[in-house]
């Protein structure tokens, strides 16, 4: 039994290193080997971890359907074991996938799902992450007001807990936000605050998007001139990165 529950394990690792690779039909050989082993060992949480895995491969391979059917099994299994965890993945990767199928109600009612269960549990940075996910989803409906409120919230969290990474995607979502709501001056300012800690903490690529924000702003705003010197910092990185 502890064989097979080892063989189960070893199989799952070898598929997610395919996944990783980008050969995804190398990935679902193995985990559906990896399946069938821990089905045989009994290893209830394993197996949830893997039908997890099947579902974000065959969403990788644009199969929705599919993957949404191994998600439903695995947060079925997961509610089943109590494994909170699990769930909290599981239930994003549903809310991801009814995102991109532009269902956005149903997106948000998982991801809301996994909002509770995370601060149940004082997840603060997967707090952060769903919340961000919400915001996007509100953004999406043109819900702009709460799509702010559910980024400042990513934005404390990721504050609180010094992920500085986070802190600058979130303020650059932020300015997105803000120029679609017509706040050109919030929108730099938001801009300008994600600029410092790219620049902080060297994420070349991480500044060539502000950097070109900003000059599709100020280019819609009609300073030409300050958006042709951001566009002269943004051709300099795009050669540094290559």
């Amino acid at each position: 039994m502890d064989d097979k529950r080892g063989q189960g394990a070893t199989l799952n690792t070898i598929g997610m290193l395919y996944r990783d690779l980008g050969k995804l039909q190398h990935a679902l050989e193995y985990y559906k080997r990896a399946l069938e082993m821990r089905e045989t060992a009994g290893d209830r949480h394993g197996l949830a971890a893997t039908l997890d895995n099947l579902g974000v491969v065959y969403f990788d391979l644009g199969e929705q359907e599919q993957a949404l059917e191994y998600y439903l099994q695995a947060l079925n299994l997961e509610e089943a074991i109590g494994d909170r965890s699990g769930m909290t993945t599981t239930l994003s990767n549903i809310g991801w996938l009814y995102c991109e199928m532009q269902e956005f109600e149903h997106a948000l009612e998982y991801y809301q799902r996994a909002l509770a269960l995370e601060e149940a549990m004082g997840k603060r940075s997967s707090q952060a992450s769903t919340l961000t996910s919400i915001g996007l989803v509100y953004t999406k409906c043109k819900e702009y007001q709460l799509a702010r409120s559910c980024l400042e919230q990513a934005l404390s969290l990721h504050e609180a807990t010094d992920d500085q990474r986070w802190q600058a995607a979130t303020l650059t979502n932020l300015g997105v936000l803000s120029a679609d709501m017509g706040e050109p001056q919030r929108a730099m300012k938001y801009y300008a605050q994600a600029l410092v800690i790219r620049e902080a903490t060297d994420q070349c690529e991480g500044k060539r998007v502000i950097l070109q924000n900003m000059a599709m702003l100020q280019q819609n705003e009609g300073n030409l001139p300050e958006a042709e010197r951001l566009l002269v910092q943004v051709v300099a990185l795009q050669v540094w990165i290559r």
